[in-house]
């Protein structure tokens, strides 16, 4: 907060060098688009979601990309200001390398993906070493499935190894074929709970629940399951024509392709 409101300060003290008309419009291409994003998020908020049934008004429905022309207009303005001390001379070169500089490190300081914040919120995560197996016994075979199938249908995962928070499932950016996984994503609001899904399969419901019928396999093509038995959600159920292909203690794959 205090290197944004110094970088602000900065950047109307180079508004306030400009002559005229120019002034104003500097001062209103920096402070403007806070004070519309304000109103709008505020005051306006009812008057901006009616609106967002016009043609094109849903374009500005994220709000914050208004804020992009205060950004640009700052560093311009920061830019110019530094301009006008160099040319003033009357700190020399030193003093205005010094101030180019310290622009620059307050403008690291103040975005919000501070490399403090990221050491925090990241860390680095090692799979099991069966998982090299299974990802080698899958992309190696010389009977290479088609198309595969992730369970738990569900699209988060939430290991022992991994610590306490879920993530998103890494099988088809590990495997070779085609996986399908589920994309649902259930949220519980004020009692009522809302379900979003981008890509909905018609069997969801049924691989929610470990139950994949083999005309539903076949109907998605489907050949192999790959299974990861200790996170949350329902095993597969096992059908008539299965074939055991690798078994882990974290993941199981069989090849379903003459189930029935």
């Amino acid at each position: 907060m205090a290197a944004s409101g110094v970088l602000l300060v900065a950047a109307l003290a180079g508004a306030l060098t400009l002559q005229g008309r120019k002034r104003w419009g500097a001062v209103g291409l920096l402070l403007g688009p806070a004070l519309v994003t304000v109103m709008l998020s505020g005051p306006l908020v009812e008057v901006a979601a009616g609106a967002q049934g016009l043609p094109g008004v849903a374009l500005l429905r994220d709000q914050h990309r208004a804020l992009g022309l205060a950004a640009l207009a700052q560093a311009v303005l920061v830019g110019h200001l530094l301009g006008r001390m160099r040319a003033s001379g009357s700190g020399g070169a030193g003093v205005s390398v010094s101030a180019a500089t310290a622009a620059l490190a307050l403008t690291v300081s103040a975005a919000p993906d501070l490399p403090g914040h990221l050491t925090r919120a990241y860390r680095p995560v090692t799979f099991p070493s069966a998982w090299a197996s299974v990802v080698a016994t899958i992309n190696s075979s010389s009977d290479v499935p088609t198309t595969m199938v992730s369970l738990p249908w569900q699209p988060l995962r939430l290991t022992d190894w991994a610590g306490d928070r879920p993530f998103l499932d890494p099988t088809p950016r590990a495997l070779r074929p085609q996986v399908l996984t589920s994309s649902e994503l259930r949220v519980d609001r004020d009692g009522v709970t809302v379900v979003v899904d981008d890509h909905p399969v018609v069997e969801g419901q049924d691989w929610s629940r470990g139950e994949l019928s083999s005309h539903a396999l076949a109907a998605h093509g489907v050949t192999h399951v790959v299974t990861w038995l200790r996170t949350p959600g329902a095993q597969p159920k096992v059908g008539s024509g299965w074939r055991l292909v690798d078994r882990t203690d974290d993941w199981v794959v069989w090849d379903v392709s003459g189930a029935r």
